[in-house]
C-alpha cells in the first residue's frame, strides 16, 4: 500500500529526494553571503574595468590610483608604456561579472573561475586586494561551497 503522506519525501529541484521542505528552500535560494560576494565582485569588477578604461583612453592611470605606481615603475623599467596596464584591468574587471554570474546560477565553471580571478586580483594591490581577499574568503565558506555542490 501507499505510505502515509507525512512520510513521503518530496523531490528536490535537483531530482533527488529531500528530507525536509527547508532543504528544498535552501536548494533554491543562495546563502546571504553569496549576495554580499555578488555586490563586492560587481564593485571590484567595475573599479578595475573603469581604471583600465581610463588608462587606455587618457594614457595614464587615474590620479587616485596611487597603488599602481609599483606596477607602472616596473613597466617603465622594462621600457613599456604604463597605459598598457589598462587592458588587463579591463579584462579582469569585466570577467568578474561573468564569473560571479556563473557562481550565482551554479554553472560548473563559475566557482573555479571566480577563485582564479580572486587570486589574479590580489596582485593589483591597494583596496582591490582587500576586496579580492574578502571575495576569496566568502567563496571558501562552507555554506557557499555546499550551495554550489547541490547543482
Amino acid at each position: 500500500m501507499d505510505e502515509p503522506l507525512e512520510s513521503r519525501k518530496t523531490p528536490s529541484p535537483q531530482g533527488r529526494p529531500s528530507e525536509t521542505p527547508q532543504e528544498d528552500l535552501a536548494a533554491l535560494h543562495p546563502p546571504a553571503v553569496l549576495r554580499i560576494a555578488l555586490v563586492l565582485g560587481a564593485v571590484l569588477g567595475a573599479w578595475l574595468a573603469l581604471e583600465g578604461l581610463y588608462a587606455r583612453l587618457f594614457g595614464h592611470m587615474p590620479e587616485l590610483s596611487t597603488h599602481f605606481e609599483l606596477w607602472a615603475s616596473l613597466l617603465i623599467r622594462w621600457q613599456l608604456n604604463p597605459a598598457n596596464l589598462g587592458w588587463p584591468l579591463v579584462v579582469v574587471g569585466t570577467t568578474w561579472w561573468g564569473s560571479l554570474a556563473g557562481v550565482w546560477i551554479r554553472h560548473r565553471w563559475g566557482w573555479p573561475f571566480a577563485m582564479v580571478l580572486g587570486l589574479v586580483s590580489l596582485i593589483f594591490l591597494g583596496p582591490s586586494t582587500l576586496i579580492a581577499a574578502c571575495l576569496l574568503a566568502i567563496l571558501l565558506l562552507p555554506g557557499v561551497r555546499a550551495w554550489r555542490a547541490v547543482a
